[in-house]
């Protein structure tokens, strides 16, 4: 009569140690699952990860033959003694400041 009692009552000690057992055992459950999750997101933010590493690298390659074939192409053109327009930017500019000068002494 005793343990039947206790049920009425509320939680019996058999009751209280299934309890924590089932507690013990959802607490596994969730972190396993919320272990797999992670590790699941991990590893698709790793592959991410790498193709982004790999497209930096293809884009500082790409720089690195831009630059070398901008310093070919700026060997040759002064083998070749052609102006580049920084050459005629330099000279439109003493042009211009020579001009004025002109005018202001003209007009003095």
């Amino acid at each position: 009569m005793d343990a039947y009692k206790e049920k009425e009552e509320g939680f019996g000690i058999k009751e209280l140690f299934l309890l924590g057992v089932g507690l013990m055992a959802t607490l596994e459950e969730e972190t396993k699952r919320k272990m797999d999750y992670l590790v699941k997101k991990g590893s698709e933010k790793e592959e991410k990860g790498r193709k982004y590493i790999q497209e930096l690298k293809g884009k500082e390659e790409a720089k690195n033959v831009e630059a070398r074939v901008e310093r070919a192409l700026k060997r040759m053109v002064d083998m070749a003694g052609i102006a580049t327009k920084e050459d005629v930017r330099r000279l439109e500019k003493k042009l211009a400041e020579s001009m004025a000068k002109v005018e202001r002494q003209g007009g003095a």
